[in-house]
């Protein structure tokens, strides 16, 4: 039985629902991430349904996704021991919840700042895709928590290609790029899609399956990603909840080829250029940018 891969259901994802078209018409304490550069590849893309707006009940429900990305330079690493005397180390992540939009919207935005290439019609489709970006940190309004985001205090995406401009001899930037190395993704890449027409059955069974998270703490389970999704308003009477439901689909959905899960060493990849080919240099992109 063939393993499950979500990167074979990104092209029928663009099939289903082209998103650059314009709809409008556990046991350890985790720091929050270094503010500052990072190099990410988006390891997961959730689609959890239709939800009213909590804040605006009167506004038009929306569908709510779920990005987090790998954070994959050396200083985003998370180590330590646990209670228990046993080692981890893996890299940290970032998440970004907003709703799906057109253009115009902060997911269009993010999704066109991350389709750096314009080969994409829908976020999935970039999934393992190396990116260069910049963490900030905010405070919540009591001033009592502080938050990491992709965005700035404008509001604009801070994520795009893996690239900087080549420096002159006097240290001014020029209009050459070169290339920023980025780690390849430490864990499995991981995707549900809601109500995708380019997706058959066995598909969203496979997509359901793989987000199903085992066993309960303090209590409740710990399968928050199929709960939400159920929770959704359009859960009930959906396509998904019918092929889901029935019980009827037995998929192996073990990830294909998924690295393991404890992390010491990260392993450089080739350099991913942005459109064209970047310049070759013998300087460190990392030094440049201070890292």
């Amino acid at each position: 039985m063939t393993a499950f891969n979500p990167l074979d259901l990104v092209a029928a994802a663009g099939i289903g629902d082209d998103q650059t078209a314009d709809k409008s018409s556990g046991g350890f304490e985790r720091e929050l991430p270094r503010a500052g550069t990072a190099l990410l590849r988006l390891q997961s893309y959730l689609e959890l349904g239709v939800f009213a707006d909590a804040k605006n009940p009167t506004w038009k429900p929306g569908r709510k996704v779920r990005l987090r990305f790998e954070l994959l330079h050396p200083d985003h690493v998370v180590s330590g021991e646990k209670a228990d005397g046993s080692k981890y180390s893996f890299p940290d992540t970032i998440t970004v919840n907003t709703k799906i939009s057109g253009p115009t919207g902060s997911f269009g935005k993010l999704f066109a700042k991350m389709n750096y290439d314009g080969d994409a019609t829908h976020m999935s489709q970039l999934l393992g895709k190396a990116f260069l970006g910049t963490i900030t940190h905010k405070k919540s309004k009591d001033g009592t928590k502080t938050y990491a985001n992709l965005d700035d205090a404008t509001r604009e995406w801070q994520i795009g290609a893996p690239v900087i401009a080549k420096l002159d001899a006097l240290g001014v930037p020029t209009a050459e790029m070169t290339a920023v190395p980025v780690p390849e993704l430490q864990s499995a890449p991981q995707l549900f899609l809601w109500e995708n027409s380019g997706i058959d059955d066995a598909g969203i069974q496979a997509m359901w399956d793989s987000v199903y998270i085992d066993g309960e703490h303090n209590g409740k389970s710990k399968n928050w990603i199929q709960d939400l999704i159920r929770s959704n308003d359009d859960f009930v009477g959906s396509r998904t909840a019918g092929v889901v439901d029935s019980g009827a689909a037995t998929i192996d959905t073990s990830i294909a080829d998924a690295p393991t899960a404890e992390v010491i060493d990260l392993p450089v990849a080739d350099p991913v250029p942005a459109k064209g080919d970047a310049p070759a240099t013998d300087a460190d992109p990392l030094a440049a940018l201070g890292l």
